[in-house]
């Protein structure tokens, strides 16, 4: 039952109603589940005009739906002479005459609709019914279109509605919301088009700030990157649904991400990874580039470098990967190298693997990296590497999913931190270089044998992920 302290029920049903009303005014409610409520009210007030039935009643009807063809004329018989009727009330009676007077397939006025359910006989329970299937099918209705706006198959449309239902809230309130994401959104879109770094409630609208609906959608969509897209190839990751929903005009396109009011923006969440340069699918077998690589290396550091290596249960003789924990056990090698060449032959060891790696790269770019090295010791900050190997990253990235049409590359990737809502709009690899000690880069830069090549993981802040209890067998 839907009582509150102090008000009665009939009180609540009028609330109820006048809230549908209002809303209906305002456009809020579908058109088609107007006319279907207008449909189902003059049928059951033409209905309540026919003698009683001799066999028992059926349950009350249910709710009414959607009509898909035009509603049939409602035929309606007359009592028998000497029928005796119970008494009822001069005005509901006149209402019920004026409904059999309506033609077929009429649309009810806001007004007339209120009188007819408040002053028709109507009973509180099914009245509670007609207001439920007009907001239900309403927001049903709205996700569709907000699925087809956004370029999503149905399954996210059933989705979404899903979610809608069971965000807390008023149905009221939940299809105002639903209406408002396919007019203006709830994000402010012009705060995505200068670099900068927040929380997530800052890119939202002032008036929705503090809207209960809005902010259970957003942590009902912020970790979820399930919803089916029309786009064809096109994988997503979490935050990605959450700001094509509440964001308007938000799509999913190519080459980047989405398509935010007209810029290409990629969003990486926690541990995302920037596309990777094709693995040994560019390279072919990593033998031959292996060879001359470790060659280099292992005359940069001497016997005394690789000493140190073996120490660290690390070789050059197998595949070294560039973990940590190895890029760790080089540093410390080349800190006991004595040949005075070992500046040099570093740069031209790992000149000659990003060359390879990362074709599309040009000198000006691999400097990047290759400047992490000392020109005459070789030696080099551990962290620094790291950073550096990164940030060419992000620029071979850019670079590789420019248009090949345009050579417009993306707008902008803004890094989102799905559990601390923290997020970080960069445009330049000086904008992540400045706040490097708020990232956390994964563990390797990059596997020898690896086939598609992935780049390491990154995450603006600390990742974290909600633990998961184990399900009990009974």
């Amino acid at each position: 039952m839907r009582f509150h302290e102090f008000i009665t029920e009939e009180q609540q049903v009028t609330t109820d109603v006048d809230q549908l009303v209002a809303d209906i005014k305002k456009g809020e409610i579908a058109p088609t589940v107007v006319q279907a409520i207008s449909n189902y009210v003059r049928k059951k007030l033409a209905t309540l005009q026919e003698p009683a039935p001799q066999q028992p009643q059926e349950p009350e009807s249910q709710a009414p739906t959607v009509a898909k063809t035009q509603p049939q004329p409602v035929t309606t018989q007359l009592p028998p002479q000497g029928t005796e009727e119970p008494e009822e009330n001069p005005e509901t009676t006149a209402i019920k005459e004026a409904a059999m007077q309506l033609p077929p397939g009429v649309t009810l006025k806001p007004d007339e609709l209120r009188k007819f359910l408040l002053k028709g006989g109507f009973k509180s329970e099914e009245i509670n019914h007609i207001v439920t299937f007009a907001y239900r099918q309403t927001i049903e209705l709205t996700c569709q279109k907000i699925a087809q706006m956004k370029m999503y198959k149905k399954g996210a449309a059933d989705t979404l509605t899903n979610i809608f239902l069971k965000v807390p809230g008023t149905l009221s309130q939940r299809n105002h919301i639903a209406q408002v994401l396919t007019k203006t959104g709830v994000l402010d879109l012009g705060k995505f088009t200068q670099p900068h770094k927040g929380k997530f409630d800052d890119l939202i609208m002032a008036e929705y700030k503090s809207n209960p609906i809005v902010l259970n959608l957003k942590a009902e969509l912020k970790n979820r990157s399930d919803l089916p897209t029309q786009v064809s190839a096109a994988s997503k990751g979490a935050g990605e649904d959450l700001i094509s929903i509440l964001g308007n005009p938000v799509n999913k396109l190519s080459p980047g991400d989405l398509n935010i009011n007209g810029k290409e923006f990629e969003i990486k969440a926690m541990g995302a990874r920037l596309r990777g340069f094709g693995g040994n699918i560019v390279y072919g077998d990593p033998t031959r580039i292996y060879t001359e690589w470790a060659t280099l290396v292992g005359q940069a550091i001497g016997p005394e470098g690789q000493s140190v290596m073996a120490g660290h249960g690390t070789s050059l003789k197998k595949y070294f990967h560039f973990s940590l924990a190895n890029i760790q056990s080089l540093n410390d090698a080349v800190d006991v190298s004595k040949n005075p060449q070992c500046g040099a032959l570093l740069r031209q060891a790992f000149d000659l693997l990003l060359e390879t790696l990362y074709p599309m790269s040009n000198s000006k770019m691999r400097e990047t990296i290759l400047h992490s090295f000392d020109r005459k010791s070789g030696k080099f900050d551990f962290d620094t590497f790291r950073k550096n190997w990164f940030l060419f990253s992000y620029d071979y990235y850019k670079l590789t999913t420019a248009d090949k049409k345009t050579g417009e590359s993306m707008y902008a990737i803004m890094f989102f931190n799905q559990g601390t809502e923290d997020y970080q709009i960069v445009t330049d690899k000086k904008q992540i270089e400045t706040n490097w000690d708020e990232y956390q880069l994964g563990t390797d830069l990059f596997n020898w044998t690896n086939p598609t090549g992935q780049a390491p993981k990154i995450t603006l802040g600390k990742e974290t992920r909600e633990r998961r209890i184990p399900t009990k067998k009974v």
